[in-house]
């Protein structure tokens, strides 16, 4: 879970900083750079939560 809220912070935080009067504005070295955190930020939690239902079985019913 902090991945993905890392990964929305980070998303956020580009969507903030890039809006000039509700018009976007062109990318720059800082919005690349919190694309690539937010992206990675998301592999990691996607990698975790497969890894918690698929390798321990997270939420699934012990018959």
């Amino acid at each position: 879970m902090g991945a993905m809220l890392c990964a929305f912070t980070f998303f956020a935080l580009r969507l903030l900083l890039r809006l000039d009067e509700l018009q976007p504005l062109a990318p720059d070295a800082l919005s690349l750079m919190l694309d690539t955190g937010g992206f990675l930020s998301l592999v990691i939690g996607g990698w975790l939560g497969g890894k918690l239902v698929y390798g321990y079985g997270v939420g699934q019913d012990q018959e």
